[in-house]
């Protein structure tokens, strides 16, 4: 119950529920009813898992095989990335 609470309650899946969730829930409803969403829900959960898996297994490999020398700075640079893209998709969406 209470990861439930987490993930309803995180603003980041309230955004994305309110824009693009409710747009694939609109189209998967429209497509194939009720059997087309539990699909997708099912698809969209088992994926998840699998990438985060992934993610999980090549971060603890990729400290294992780099060290922490080159890998801390590696994630800041990543981590920058990350931040130019978010606030480019930002400034887009408010300058429309």
């Amino acid at each position: 119950m209470i990861e439930l609470a987490f993930t309803g309650l995180n603003p980041y899946f309230i955004l994305w529920l309110l824009t693009i969730g409710a747009q694939l829930i609109i189209i998967t409803l429209e497509f194939a009813a009720l059997f087309g969403l539990l699909f997708m829900f099912i698809c969209h959960v088992w994926m998840d898992y699998v990438w985060l898996t992934g993610v999980a297994y090549f971060t603890k490999k990729g400290i294992n095989i780099m060290g922490l020398k080159w890998y801390r700075p590696m994630m800041a640079v990543f981590g920058m990335m990350l931040i130019y893209f978010g606030l480019t998709f930002l400034i887009g969406v408010i300058t429309g």
